[in-house]
């Protein structure tokens, strides 16, 4: 019987964000209600920055979910928030947070989780922000022995390079043997390690290690990944347990778009700019609906980049459609999710 996890959420409800996250919990909250299986019984927390709506409330209560709410934290002014860190201090039961961004949603049972036992576990980040050089600096200011070992980033290893703005001298290459970075979408955290103070001492110290005139300043301290990251590294250092997510548990676009993990497979799914970027006045509606041809029409876009572009053209005859209609089944999904169980609680509470 897999071992249950304390899962946490942090949404943010201020009025620049209001609009994003209240569409995303609801469709997060129909998620799990309707597809974690076997991990329907988990505990479920919403740690909210700022209050949240009537809406929320309502169907956190039907699922089961309890609600606090925190204000928000920022490491330094101008920077953006690391208000992830608020879900870690909800107290909870189990041995595991299951910490989520708002954005993930439940297209399957994820209990496998808590097969992993107690350790930390996440996945790659796309790839790197930064070269070796400024992990040295960024390791020596910290005090912490520097990893020697390389992982791939998401886009080496599903051969899905990138442009960067900030591309130096040997990028590309990095991005299939970078110096250990994660995303922060799927992270699994035992409690017993304290994983939340030394994530925000370390996102601390590293933003006094840089001058305000380096360019590497705003890649190295702009995401929290940067410091987890380096936690990670100290609690791998002092023997805590570290395993990388398996793709059903922290599946993205860029899978579906290589195909790598089939729809009915996906357990967890990062719908990253879910209902993002829309005009203000959209309704949640013609959110869900813009998304599902973002989706799509990504695959098609990637397919440009990555293969015609670069003369492969083999592979988006013979892949695209299957993408295609893999990400198209997907965004039905979402919207079947928002039909059944957001537009009725958004009339009920209008």
């Amino acid at each position: 019987m897999p071992e249950a996890c304390d899962v946490v959420v942090v949404p943010d409800f201020r009025p620049d964000a209001a609009a994003d996250f209240v569409l995303r919990t609801l469709l997060f909250l129909a998620s799990w209600t309707e597809n974690a299986g076997a991990a329907r019984e988990w505990p479920v927390h919403l740690a909210c920055i700022g209050d949240p709506p009537k809406s929320v409330r309502r169907l956190a209560s039907r699922c089961g979910a309890s609600i606090t709410v925190h204000s928000p934290l920022c490491i330094e002014p101008g920077m953006p928030n690391t208000n992830k860190l608020r879900g870690l201090e909800v107290r909870g039961e189990q041995k595991t947070v299951l910490l989520l961004d708002a954005d993930v949603l439940v297209l399957g049972d994820p209990s496998a989780l808590g097969d992993l036992g107690p350790c930390l576990a996440a996945a790659p980040a796309l790839g790197p922000r930064f070269p070796w050089e400024v992990w040295e600096k960024i390791y020596g200011g910290l005090g912490i022995e520097p990893p020697r070992d390389r992982i791939a980033g998401l886009r080496g290893r599903l051969d899905c390079p990138a442009r960067s703005r900030r591309a130096y001298p040997g990028f590309a290459r990095s991005l299939s043997s970078m110096a250990p970075y994660y995303g922060g979408g799927v992270l699994l955290l035992p409690r017993s390690c304290d994983v939340r103070s030394l994530w925000e001492d370390h996102t601390r110290r590293i933003s006094t290690l840089f001058s305000r005139d380096d360019p590497w300043r705003l890649p190295a301290v702009w995401s929290d990944q940067t410091g987890f990251s380096t936690a990670v590294r100290k609690l791998r250092n002092d023997g805590v347990p570290f395993r990388e997510l398996p793709d059903p548990l922290h599946a993205t676009w860029l899978h579906v778009f290589r195909r790598r993990v089939p729809p009915g497979e996906i357990r967890l799914f990062h719908a990253f700019r879910l209902g993002a970027g829309r005009p203000r006045g959209t309704t949640p509606a013609k959110r869900v609906r813009d998304y599902r041809s973002l989706l799509t029409a990504g695959m098609a876009v990637e397919a440009w980049r990555q293969d015609v572009a670069r003369l492969r053209l083999g592979r988006p005859l013979r892949d695209l459609p299957g993408a295609l209609a893999d990400a198209n089944a997907i965004g039905a999904a979402i919207e079947r999710l928002f039909e059944r169980h957001v537009a009725p609680i958004l009339r009920e509470t209008a």
